[in-house]
C-alpha cells in the first residue's frame, strides 16, 4: 500500500483547500501507473500533509480526491484557461 505525504512549513497546524487538489492527481498517477515500483499497489484515499514549523513537526490526515473529481477539476481549469 501506498501513502502520500505532503511537506508543508506553516506555522498553524492547517490543511488549506488547495492542498487536497494539489495532492489528490498523485494518487490517480500511481493507482494507473505501469512503472514496475508501483504498479498493482494500492493508494490510500488518505494522505496526510506535513507540517512543520517552530513548534514541531505534525502530521494532518486529508481525505483525497477520486479519479472523477480530479478529472472534473482538470477539465474546469482548463476552462477557466481558454476564457
Amino acid at each position: 500500500m501506498l501513502t502520500l505525504v505532503d511537506s508543508k512549513q506553516r506555522e498553524q497546524r492547517r490543511v488549506f483547500w488547495r492542498d487536497i487538489p494539489q495532492l489528490s492527481p498523485h494518487r490517480v498517477i500511481l493507482s494507473n501507473t505501469d512503472d514496475e515500483r508501483f504498479a498493482g499497489l494500492p493508494v490510500l484515499p488518505r494522505a496526510y500533509v506535513r507540517i512543520a514549523g517552530t513548534r514541531g513537526v505534525e502530521y494532518v490526515p486529508v481525505g483525497l480526491l477520486d479519479t472523477d473529481q480530479v478529472m472534473a477539476l482538470w477539465f474546469e481549469h482548463g476552462r477557466r484557461q481558454a476564457v
